[in-house]
Protein backbone atom coordinates (compact mmCIF):
# COMPACT_ATOMS: atom_id res chain seq x y z
CA UNK A 1 0.00 0.00 0.00
CA UNK A 2 3.22 2.50 0.93
CA UNK A 3 4.24 1.88 -2.95
CA UNK A 4 1.28 2.50 -3.95
CA UNK A 5 0.59 5.40 -2.66
CA UNK A 6 4.33 6.79 -3.40
CA UNK A 7 3.04 6.16 -6.76
CA UNK A 8 0.06 7.71 -6.69
CA UNK A 9 1.66 10.59 -5.18
CA UNK A 10 4.09 10.77 -8.08
CA UNK A 11 1.66 10.73 -10.98
CA UNK A 12 -0.47 13.70 -9.48
CA UNK A 13 2.83 15.56 -9.07
CA UNK A 14 3.97 13.96 -12.72
CA UNK A 15 -0.03 15.55 -13.63
CA UNK A 16 0.70 19.04 -12.24
CA UNK A 17 3.81 19.21 -14.19
CA UNK A 18 2.69 18.25 -16.97
CA UNK A 19 -0.50 20.78 -17.30
CA UNK A 20 1.75 23.38 -16.59
CA UNK A 21 4.70 22.34 -19.42
CA UNK A 22 1.91 21.94 -21.62
CA UNK A 23 0.54 25.41 -21.05
CA UNK A 24 3.77 27.03 -21.24
CA UNK A 25 4.62 25.43 -24.41
CA UNK A 26 2.07 25.56 -26.34
CA UNK A 27 1.59 28.98 -26.68
CA UNK A 28 5.33 29.90 -28.03
CA UNK A 29 4.36 26.96 -30.28
CA UNK A 30 1.26 28.36 -31.87
CA UNK A 31 2.98 31.52 -32.61
CA UNK A 32 6.14 29.92 -34.10
CA UNK A 33 3.79 27.92 -36.79
CA UNK A 34 1.42 31.09 -37.34
CA UNK A 35 4.51 33.12 -38.39
CA UNK A 36 5.86 30.15 -40.44
CA UNK A 37 2.39 29.65 -41.70
CA UNK A 38 2.60 33.73 -42.99
CA UNK A 39 6.29 33.24 -43.93
CA UNK A 40 5.18 30.20 -46.51
CA UNK A 41 2.82 32.68 -47.92
CA UNK A 42 5.04 35.34 -48.42
CA UNK A 43 7.52 33.30 -49.98
CA UNK A 44 4.75 31.38 -52.54
CA UNK A 45 4.38 34.91 -53.50
CA UNK A 46 7.95 35.29 -55.19
CA UNK A 47 8.88 33.93 -58.53
CA UNK A 48 8.89 30.54 -58.87
CA UNK A 49 11.42 28.53 -57.63
CA UNK A 50 12.91 31.75 -55.97
CA UNK A 51 11.83 30.69 -52.26
CA UNK A 52 12.42 26.78 -52.67
CA UNK A 53 14.70 26.13 -49.89
CA UNK A 54 13.20 28.93 -47.88
CA UNK A 55 10.38 26.54 -47.94
CA UNK A 56 11.89 23.57 -47.18
CA UNK A 57 13.46 24.98 -44.24
CA UNK A 58 10.07 26.05 -43.17
CA UNK A 59 9.21 22.78 -43.31
CA UNK A 60 11.84 21.23 -41.06
CA UNK A 61 10.36 24.20 -38.54
CA UNK A 62 7.09 22.91 -38.84
CA UNK A 63 8.29 19.24 -38.52
CA UNK A 64 10.04 20.05 -35.27
CA UNK A 65 7.05 21.86 -33.92
CA UNK A 66 4.82 18.80 -33.99
CA UNK A 67 6.54 16.87 -32.56
CA UNK A 68 7.38 19.03 -29.32
CA UNK A 69 3.32 19.21 -29.59
CA UNK A 70 3.74 14.91 -29.63
CA UNK A 71 5.90 15.05 -26.83
CA UNK A 72 3.58 17.82 -24.79
CA UNK A 73 0.62 15.24 -25.21
CA UNK A 74 2.13 11.99 -24.25
CA UNK A 75 2.89 13.35 -21.66
CA UNK A 76 -0.08 14.52 -20.58
CA UNK A 77 -1.81 11.74 -21.37
CA UNK A 78 0.02 8.99 -19.79
CA UNK A 79 0.06 11.67 -16.41
CA UNK A 80 -3.67 12.99 -16.52
CA UNK A 81 -6.83 11.32 -15.52
CA UNK A 82 -8.42 9.91 -18.07
CA UNK A 83 -12.27 9.78 -18.91
CA UNK A 84 -12.99 8.89 -22.11
CA UNK A 85 -15.75 10.25 -24.27
CA UNK A 86 -17.40 7.53 -25.92
CA UNK A 87 -19.03 7.67 -29.27
CA UNK A 88 -20.12 5.35 -31.91
CA UNK A 89 -17.20 4.74 -34.08
CA UNK A 90 -16.55 3.79 -37.69
CA UNK A 91 -13.02 2.01 -37.45
CA UNK A 92 -12.12 2.09 -41.01
CA UNK A 93 -12.63 5.91 -41.36
CA UNK A 94 -10.89 6.22 -38.08
CA UNK A 95 -7.60 3.95 -39.71
CA UNK A 96 -7.85 6.23 -43.18
CA UNK A 97 -8.45 9.80 -41.16
CA UNK A 98 -5.06 8.65 -38.81
CA UNK A 99 -3.05 7.47 -41.81
CA UNK A 100 -3.97 10.49 -44.06
CA UNK A 101 -2.53 12.94 -41.00
CA UNK A 102 0.97 10.61 -40.69
CA UNK A 103 3.48 10.87 -43.05
CA UNK A 104 3.85 7.46 -44.42
CA UNK A 105 7.45 7.56 -46.65
CA UNK A 106 7.33 6.47 -50.11
CA UNK A 107 9.42 3.01 -49.38
CA UNK A 108 7.02 1.93 -47.11
CA UNK A 109 3.92 -0.42 -48.91
CA UNK A 110 1.03 0.45 -46.81
CA UNK A 111 -2.56 -2.26 -47.39
CA UNK A 112 -5.27 -2.55 -45.11
CA UNK A 113 -7.33 -5.36 -44.36
CA UNK A 114 -10.99 -4.25 -42.69
CA UNK A 115 -14.24 -5.86 -43.56
CA UNK A 116 -16.63 -3.29 -45.36
CA UNK A 117 -19.28 -4.43 -42.91
CA UNK A 118 -16.80 -3.76 -39.30
CA UNK A 119 -19.57 -2.90 -37.22
CA UNK A 120 -19.06 0.54 -35.01
CA UNK A 121 -17.08 0.58 -32.02
CA UNK A 122 -17.77 2.09 -28.73
CA UNK A 123 -14.60 4.40 -28.01
CA UNK A 124 -13.18 7.71 -27.87
CA UNK A 125 -12.15 8.63 -31.29
CA UNK A 126 -9.41 11.49 -30.67
CA UNK A 127 -7.93 8.64 -27.63
CA UNK A 128 -8.26 5.91 -30.19
CA UNK A 129 -6.64 8.69 -33.17
CA UNK A 130 -3.51 8.82 -30.04
CA UNK A 131 -3.09 5.04 -29.99
CA UNK A 132 -3.04 4.28 -33.82
CA UNK A 133 -0.99 7.61 -34.26
CA UNK A 134 1.44 6.46 -32.07
CA UNK A 135 1.85 2.44 -33.44
CA UNK A 136 1.95 3.67 -36.98
CA UNK A 137 4.91 5.99 -36.11
CA UNK A 138 6.48 3.61 -34.33
CA UNK A 139 6.32 1.26 -37.23
CA UNK A 140 7.97 3.22 -39.84
CA UNK A 141 10.66 3.83 -37.30
CA UNK A 142 11.22 0.12 -37.28
CA UNK A 143 11.72 0.34 -41.44
CA UNK A 144 14.01 3.09 -41.71
CA UNK A 145 15.43 1.24 -45.23
CA UNK A 146 11.86 0.26 -46.69
CA UNK A 147 9.30 -2.66 -45.80
CA UNK A 148 5.59 -2.85 -45.64
CA UNK A 149 2.98 -1.49 -43.14
CA UNK A 150 -0.02 -3.75 -42.77
CA UNK A 151 -3.38 -2.59 -40.75
CA UNK A 152 -6.17 -5.08 -39.97
CA UNK A 153 -9.15 -5.27 -37.95
CA UNK A 154 -11.37 -8.04 -37.03
CA UNK A 155 -14.10 -9.10 -34.77
CA UNK A 156 -13.71 -11.86 -32.18
CA UNK A 157 -16.43 -12.65 -29.98
CA UNK A 158 -17.64 -9.04 -28.28
CA UNK A 159 -14.47 -7.66 -29.01
CA UNK A 160 -12.54 -5.65 -31.70
CA UNK A 161 -9.31 -6.24 -32.68
CA UNK A 162 -7.14 -3.56 -34.81
CA UNK A 163 -3.11 -4.76 -35.83
CA UNK A 164 -0.47 -2.82 -36.68
CA UNK A 165 1.95 -4.89 -38.27
CA UNK A 166 5.70 -4.17 -39.56
CA UNK A 167 8.63 -5.93 -41.58
CA UNK A 168 10.87 -3.91 -39.48
CA UNK A 169 13.84 -4.58 -37.52
CA UNK A 170 11.77 -6.51 -34.87
CA UNK A 171 12.53 -6.33 -30.51
CA UNK A 172 14.57 -8.60 -28.86
CA UNK A 173 13.31 -10.98 -26.50
CA UNK A 174 15.46 -8.97 -23.45
CA UNK A 175 13.04 -5.80 -24.32
CA UNK A 176 9.67 -7.25 -24.84
CA UNK A 177 9.17 -6.83 -21.23
CA UNK A 178 10.17 -3.51 -20.65
CA UNK A 179 8.25 -2.19 -23.65
CA UNK A 180 5.13 -0.17 -22.25
CA UNK A 181 7.46 0.70 -19.38
CA UNK A 182 6.95 4.42 -19.37
CA UNK A 183 10.59 6.47 -19.82
CA UNK A 184 11.96 3.07 -21.06
CA UNK A 185 13.31 3.49 -24.99
CA UNK A 186 15.92 2.14 -27.43
CA UNK A 187 15.76 5.41 -29.58
CA UNK A 188 18.15 7.55 -29.93
CA UNK A 189 15.70 10.50 -30.27
CA UNK A 190 12.46 9.71 -27.64
CA UNK A 191 10.91 10.12 -24.28
CA UNK A 192 10.06 6.46 -24.09
CA UNK A 193 6.60 7.56 -23.44
CA UNK A 194 4.44 6.53 -26.66
CA UNK A 195 3.79 2.89 -25.57
CA UNK A 196 3.29 3.68 -22.22
CA UNK A 197 0.40 5.94 -23.17
CA UNK A 198 -1.15 3.27 -25.51
CA UNK A 199 -1.15 1.02 -22.98
CA UNK A 200 -3.25 3.50 -21.23
CA UNK A 201 -5.37 5.01 -23.39
CA UNK A 202 -6.36 1.52 -24.58
CA UNK A 203 -6.86 -0.07 -20.92
CA UNK A 204 -8.43 3.43 -20.17
CA UNK A 205 -11.59 1.96 -22.97
CA UNK A 206 -11.45 -1.64 -20.77
CA UNK A 207 -9.05 -3.32 -23.72
CA UNK A 208 -5.65 -4.61 -23.79
CA UNK A 209 -2.58 -4.15 -26.02
CA UNK A 210 -0.10 -7.00 -26.88
CA UNK A 211 2.50 -7.23 -29.08
CA UNK A 212 4.41 -10.10 -31.31
CA UNK A 213 8.12 -9.79 -32.60
CA UNK A 214 11.01 -11.64 -34.16
CA UNK A 215 14.32 -9.59 -34.12
CA UNK A 216 15.04 -9.11 -38.09
CA UNK A 217 11.48 -10.24 -39.15
CA UNK A 218 8.93 -7.43 -37.75
CA UNK A 219 6.35 -6.86 -34.88
CA UNK A 220 2.75 -6.93 -34.65
CA UNK A 221 0.86 -4.71 -32.11
CA UNK A 222 -2.92 -5.98 -31.42
CA UNK A 223 -5.52 -3.28 -29.63
CA UNK A 224 -8.49 -5.66 -28.49
CA UNK A 225 -11.64 -3.57 -27.29
CA UNK A 226 -14.83 -4.65 -26.60
CA UNK A 227 -17.16 -3.42 -29.05
CA UNK A 228 -19.70 -2.14 -26.85
CA UNK A 229 -17.41 -0.69 -24.28
CA UNK A 230 -17.99 -1.06 -20.35
CA UNK A 231 -16.42 2.28 -19.40
CA UNK A 232 -18.55 3.75 -17.03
Amino acid sequence: MKEELVNSERMAAIGRIAAMVGHDLRNPQQGIINHVSIARERLKALPEGAGNRALQNLDAIARQVKYMDKIVSDLQDYARPLKPNLAPTDIRQLIDTTLSTTNIPENIELSSAIPVDFPDVMVDPDLMRRVLTNLITNAVQAMPERGKLIIRAEKKDKDALVSVEDTGIGISEENMAKLFQPLFTTKARGQGLGLAVCKRLVEAHCGIISVESQVGRGSTFTIRIPIVSEVK
